[in-house]
């Protein structure tokens, strides 16, 4: 079984340094038999690959849009019919006033629990610090579980894993395990604190006072600290805003990460940063973060904090924006394909081939011809195909792995 620690030098030199050589000067016609562009969009879309955007959906529902579920009132969104309708079933009426009593019960928790005792600054440095920190290395301590499991085929978990794994016969050692997780922890206390401190403490602190208004921050304070702030902070934002701040925030990752991850694939900036995370040619979750400083701080915080920090967003807005990052940025780098969650092909493809899929949501290398084209969707195409082998029996994950490292066309 071969480590996924592993590191084909002249491969990745290769290729690192030619980035530009792979984009196509003019695309070719795709080819027929293997799944479309918009195939791969609605599966984006599905249940299957987009239940954890949903779930946070739900969540900012429940908090924002307590007379959502109050029947009896006019301020409830839902037309008078439908309310009707659903009052006159039985238990609907008991069920919608335990979610409603539990949103207020939130909103409540929000603004003295969380805003009230932490303050603005203190949420956003130190909560956010702790709460990222916290769903980092429970999610991945999760997957970790998958990796063991591995090593272990015969048992149930080790079997579930195993077909789930995109690349499952690259296992990783428990030396490599932790050398990840030293860099992790460094990176986690030497670069995240003294960068989130200059987004979420400087930069946040100036947007929100040209929100607030100069005239409503006392001379000598932080705006941060001044009532006008706490007020606005303490109100729940409505879902529109919400979703505003999000496309927001996403967009401007996407255009930042794409750029900052391009450029550490060329020569000198790949051998001397970026080069320590494409050490997993099968990356895990605990590895999202596994990265030189500079890189970790220009490619990985950078493109989360600009948006929020830059724009003055409700710090609600900041915690559901960030949970979701982190939690589909140390997802996308396990190489798991799990229901629900973002599908991990893309970035593990970019780790398998290295000189394609740089972005995130595939737009922007869309856009300039570094998706992969045919050779990524021949890529998911393969992976269904040995999905189905495996199940009936009829390949091996190992024989499957061979076939891979084989085929020309996938690289």
């Amino acid at each position: 079984m071969s480590s996924s620690l592993t590191h084909t030098e002249s491969r990745t030199t290769t290729t690192v340094i030619s980035t530009t050589a792979a984009l196509p000067v003019k695309a070719a016609a795709a080819d027929a038999s293997l799944p479309s562009d918009w195939e791969l969009t609605k599966r984006s879309f599905s249940l299957r690959e987009g239940g954890h955007p949903l779930f946070f959906a739900a969540m900012v529902v429940l908090l924002t849009m307590p007379d959502l579920f109050d029947l009896g009132s006019s301020a409830s969104p839902l037309p008078a019919l439908v309310r009707r309708g659903l009052a006159a079933l039985p238990g609907i009426p008991g069920a919608l006033g335990a979610v409603k009593a539990l949103s207020l019960a939130g909103r409540e928790f929000w603004a003295s629990g969380i805003v009230g005792k932490l303050g603005i600054a203190g949420l956003m440095t130190v909560g956010l610090g702790t709460w990222t920190t916290a769903i980092y290395w429970t999610h991945a301590g999760i997957l970790s579980s998958l990796d063991i499991a591995l090593r272990y085929p015969k048992s149930r978990l080790g079997q579930w894993a195993k077909q789930r794994k995109i690349q499952d016969t690259k296992l990783v050692t428990a030396a490599e395990w932790i050398k990840c997780a030293k860099v992790v922890v460094r990176n986690q206390l030497l670069v995240n604190v003294p960068v989130g401190l200059f987004f979420f403490r400087y930069l946040y602190n100036w947007s929100v006072a040209r929100r607030v208004g100069a005239a409503a921050v006392a001379a000598g304070t932080l705006a941060l600290e001044s009532p006008a702030a706490l007020a606005w902070a303490s109100t729940l934002p409505t879902p529109i805003t919400v979703l505003k701040d999000l496309a927001v925030s996403l967009a401007i990752e996407e255009v930042l990460f794409y750029s900052a991850h391009r450029l550490f694939h060329y020569g000198w900036f790949y051998k001397s940063f970026h080069k320590l995370h494409h050490e997993f040619t099968a990356p895990i979750g605990l590895a999202a973060t596994y990265a030189h400083p500079l890189e970790h701080t220009l490619a990985n915080l950078t493109p989360l904090m600009m948006g929020p920090a830059l724009f003055a967003m409700h710090p609600f807005s900041v915690v559901i924006w960030l949970t979701m990052a982190v939690t589909n940025t140390v997802h996308t780098h396990s190489g798991y394909e799990l229901f629900g969650w973002p599908t991990a092909r893309k970035h593990d493809y970019h780790h398998y081939a290295f000189i394609y899929q740089f972005g995130v949501s595939g737009f922007v290398d869309k856009f300039f011809g570094t998706d992969g084209g045919d050779k990524y969707r021949r890529y998911v195409a393969k992976y269904d195909e040995r999905i189905k082998a495996i199940k009936a029996g009829k390949l091996t994950p190992a024989q499957a792995d061979a076939d891979d490292e084989a085929d020309p066309k996938l690289k």
